[in-house]
C-alpha cells in the first residue's frame, strides 16, 4: 500500500493554475519563488545577470573573443546564453550616457558658465562704454548747443551702434543654444540609431549574404552595443590617468594640462581604431569579404552612418530652433 503524500501543488501567481512546487510553473513558465521580495532576491538577480556563463558579460565575452561565431551562432538560433541584442544595446547606451553626464558636470560645466560669464561681461562693458560716449555727447551738444542735424545724426548712429551691441549679445545666445540642441539630437539620433543606420547600408553592401534587415540589425545591435562598453571602460581608464597627472602635479608643482589633454586625445584616437578593427574583423568574417574590402567597406559604413546621423540632428535642431 502506497503511503506517500500527493505533491502539495502551488497557484501561480501569473496565470493562477494549481501545479507542484517545482522552480517553474509547468503552465507557462513564470519563475516562483518561496518568499516575499527581500534582498536575497535582489543580489540574486544581479548576480544572474552579471556571469561569464549567461547574460550581460556572457555577451561581452564571447563578443569579444569570437564575435563572428557568436553572431553565427545567435543567428542560427543558438540564442538561450545571450542577453537579447536590444536589450544589450540599451544597458551600453544607459551606461554611456551615466559616464558621459558625469564626465562633462565634472570637466564642462564650470567651464561652460564661466565662458558665459566672460562673453556677457564683455559686451556689458562695450555697452556701457557707448552708452556713457553717448551721454557725454549730449551733454558737451546741450552745452555748446551744436547743429541740430549733428545731433541728429550722431544720436541716430550711436543708438544704432548700441542696438548692434545687443544683438550680438543674443545672437551669441541663440548660436549657443542651438549648438547644444545639435549636440543633444547628435547624442540621441548617433547613439539610439546608429545600428539602424548601420543595418540599412549593410544590406546593400552584402546583398549577397541573403540576410533579412533585421538580422543585419541583431548584427549591428550588438556590435555596437559592445563597442560602447568598450567605449566605458575607456572612460575609466581616461579617469584614472588624469587622476594620476594630477596627483603628479600636486606633489610636484608641475602643470600636468598638456599630459592630461594628450592622454585623452590619445584614448579618443585609439577608441576609433579599436571600433574599426572590430567592425572590421567581423565583416571580413561573417560577410567572407577580403581584408581588403572589409576595411574599405567599415569606413564606409562608419561615415555614411556618421554623415546621416549629423545631418539628420542638424534638421531637427533646425527645426526646434
Amino acid at each position: 500500500m502506497n503511503t506517500s503524500s500527493p505533491t502539495p501543488l502551488v497557484t501561480c501567481p501569473h496565470c493562477q493554475a494549481q501545479t507542484p512546487t517545482t522552480a517553474y510553473c509547468a503552465v507557462c513558465g513564470q519563475k516562483k519563488y518561496e518568499s516575499r521580495f527581500t534582498w536575497t532576491y535582489i543580489v540574486g538577480e544581479v548576480l544572474s545577470s552579471l556571469n561569464f556563463e549567461k547574460g550581460i558579460l556572457f555577451n561581452f565575452k564571447v563578443l569579444w573573443q569570437q564575435p563572428t561565431a557568436a553572431l553565427q551562432g545567435y543567428l542560427a538560433g543558438r540564442t538561450k546564453l545571450f542577453y537579447p541584442p536590444w536589450q544589450y544595446f540599451s544597458v551600453a547606451c544607459g551606461v554611456f550616457f551615466f559616464l558621459l553626464l558625469a564626465e562633462l558636470t565634472a570637466m564642462m560645466g564650470v567651464n561652460a558658465n564661466d565662458d558665459a560669464e566672460k562673453t556677457r561681461a564683455y559686451y556689458q562693458e562695450v555697452y556701457d562704454k557707448q552708452y556713457k560716449d553717448l551721454a557725454v555727447f549730449l551733454q558737451d551738444s546741450l552745452l555748446t548747443y551744436q547743429n541740430i542735424d549733428s545731433i541728429k545724426n550722431t544720436l541716430q548712429k550711436k543708438g544704432k551702434e548700441l542696438h548692434d551691441i545687443r544683438w550680438l549679445e543674443n545672437d551669441e545666445d541663440r548660436r549657443a543654444a542651438q549648438q547644444a540642441t545639435f549636440v543633444q539630437w547628435f547624442s540621441y539620433i548617433g547613439f539610439y540609431f546608429f545600428p539602424i543606420y548601420l543595418a540599412f547600408l549593410s544590406m546593400f553592401f552584402f546583398k549577397k549574404s541573403n540576410y533579412y534587415f533585421t538580422e543585419h540589425l541583431i548584427i549591428y545591435l550588438f556590435l555596437w552595443g559592445q563597442i560602447i562598453f568598450i567605449i566605458c571602460g575607456l572612460f575609466v581608464v581616461a579617469w584614472a590617468g588624469k587622476a594620476f597627472f594630477r596627483f603628479i602635479e600636486d606633489i610636484s608643482n608641475i602643470d600636468t594640462d598638456t599630459f592630461v589633454a594628450l592622454w585623452q586625445i590619445g584614448l579618443v584616437v585609439f577608441t576609433f581604431f579599436i571600433a574599426i578593427r572590430y567592425i572590421q574583423k567581423v565583416i571580413q568574417g561573417l560577410f567572407e569579404q577580403t581584408t581588403l574590402q572589409s576595411y574599405i567597406k567599415t569606413a564606409l559604413l562608419l561615415v555614411l552612418s556618421g554623415s546621416f546621423t549629423a545631418l539628420i540632428s542638424f534638421i531637427v535642431s533646425e527645426g526646434l530652433n
